[in-house]
């Protein structure tokens, strides 16, 4: 059966999902775009409402809470937009046969950490036994996505062989370094060898998801 393109015929098969098209109707990938929905952005102040609620509850319950989260304020920003590939099908007479949409999202897989400004100031003024402990503690948080606290302890083999430092540096120098940390507001002592970090200074991971997780945990323990 012969079709003319141009006939009432072809029509009427070419939106028949079980027609199979003729050897002389051939797909081709002939363009491909790329087109980004506009995100719609507003401001989003529940999410900072709920974990102050959260930090609120969790401190009433006697549950170990980073005091750095007690009035903790950042940037909240919510995005519907995506970004869209658009791939066109055409036959082999030029018409449109579909067009094909599927959501592209990218992710940077090197590993980073984020230093916020707010840390800047402070690290210009730190003396050297606070600069040597913070480079312990960025390694720390490096190792430690999402969490919120960190292990520092002065030992030949954890200061040495984990951290990286080349030049040895005296007990009392260490603590010393994480004494200034501590006044500067960076990071605060915990219970033993652990320490809370300030996320408006440095964090590993997404802070939105680390809320959210706060809230969800906090939300279980109460009734």
């Amino acid at each position: 059966m012969t079709l003319d393109y141009n006939s009432p015929e072809y029509a009427a098969v070419a939106f028949d999902t079980n027609f199979d098209p003729p050897p002389c109707i051939e797909k081709h990938k002939t363009t491909r775009t790329i087109s980004v929905k506009k995100p719609q952005i507003k401001q989003s102040a529940t999410l900072l409402e709920d974990l102050a609620f959260a930090v609120n509850k969790a401190q009433a319950d006697g549950q170990p809470v980073n005091p750095f989260l007690v009035g903790f304020q950042f940037d909240v920003k919510k995005s519907n937009g995506d970004k869209i590939e658009s791939e066109k099908i055409f036959d082999s007479a030029g018409r449109e046969i579909e067009t094909r949409h599927t959501t592209i999202r990218y992710t940077d897989t090197t590993q980073f950490l984020k230093i916020y400004p707010a840390m800047l100031s402070r690290m210009f003024d730190m003396k050297v036994p606070a600069k040597v402990v913070l480079s312990i503690v960025l390694n720390e948080l490096r190792e430690n996505d999402g969490k919120d606290f960190i292990y520092l302890k002065h030992t030949e083999k954890y200061m040495f062989e984990k951290n990286g430092v080349t030049k040895e540096v005296s007990r009392a120098t260490f603590y010393r370094g994480i004494n200034e940390l501590v006044a500067l507001g960076i990071i605060a002592k915990r219970g033993g060898d652990l320490f809370w970090i300030n996320p408006a200074f440095m964090f590993n991971g997404n802070r939105v998801t680390f809320a959210q997780r706060f809230i969800v945990s906090h939300e279980a323990r109460g009734e």
